[in-house]
């Protein structure tokens, strides 16, 4: 016999029959090969040589006898014993796919010592005499523009700068030599344009402002940091350029 529910009981819910199994929903996946984003700018190792002009101003250009009597005779307030002079530039760095850069930079340049040398024979001592600068800094670059086909620089480092010189007085057969600024910690600002010329070589073209302390020391005065603007126009090679 059939148990027939009462009114009011409760229902008992049959089981339902399982579902089919439904398939796990795929997920598309791509198979393909991830190209890496080509660097905004190139990077490798960098090997550059200029040639360059060297441009001091200041105080310390001035013979220390400016302005000074000596032998009953005062000497002009403008006297120089530095001028403009030329000479070259090594650099040696790397560069980064981010536009940054460090280079170690070496600068050899002659420095005229002519006004010097033509004011002491119109006074009647036979001089000759020379100078040169040599400087190596520690150089860190970034591109901050970029339009095709140039590219520009700014440039800041810091190092260490030597000016060195020697005279001859012929009138009483003496050499000598001068080192007025002894060792000199540098500090160096600037800016760089570059144009490609071909796979990895770019035309360089710089400018840097130079500031040696604490400079030139004459006894008896105070003293002069060394002043500088320094141009130059060579070749850089970068190896990981296309």
């Amino acid at each position: 016999m059939l148990a027939v529910p009462r009114p009011g009981a409760a229902q008992v819910e049959q089981p339902r029959p399982a579902s089919e199994p439904t398939e796990p929903e795929q997920t598309a996946v791509d198979t393909g090969t991830v190209t890496a984003e080509p660097c905004a700018t190139p990077a490798g190792f960098l090997l550059g040589v200029h040639g360059a002009a060297f441009l001091p101003f200041g105080p310390w250009t001035e013979h220390r006898l400016a302005g000074v009597s000596s032998a009953g005779h005062l000497h002009p307030s403008d006297l120089e014993q530095y001028g403009p002079g030329g000479g070259g530039i090594l650099e040696i760095g790397y560069r980064w796919c981010n536009r940054f850069g460090m280079d170690l930079q070496v600068d050899v340049v002659s420095v005229s010592t002519d006004e010097w040398d033509d004011y002491a024979r119109s006074r009647g001592s036979i001089i000759d005499s020379w100078a040169m600068q040599w400087a190596f800094n520690l150089m860190f670059t970034v591109e901050v523009v970029r339009t095709n086909p140039f590219r520009f620089e700014l440039r800041a480092g810091m190092g260490y700068l030597h000016v060195y010189g020697r005279e001859r007085n012929e009138s009483i057969n003496l050499t000598y030599d001068y080192e007025p600024a002894g060792a000199a910690f540098s500090l160096r600002l600037g800016v760089g344009g570059l144009f490609p010329v071909g796979r990895g070589f770019d035309v360089v073209l710089l400018a840097d402002l130079a500031l040696g302390v604490p400079g030139v020391e004459y006894v008896g005065q105070s003293d002069r940091r060394v002043i500088a603007l320094t141009t130059s126009l060579g070749f850089r090679w970068l190896s990981g350029a296309d």
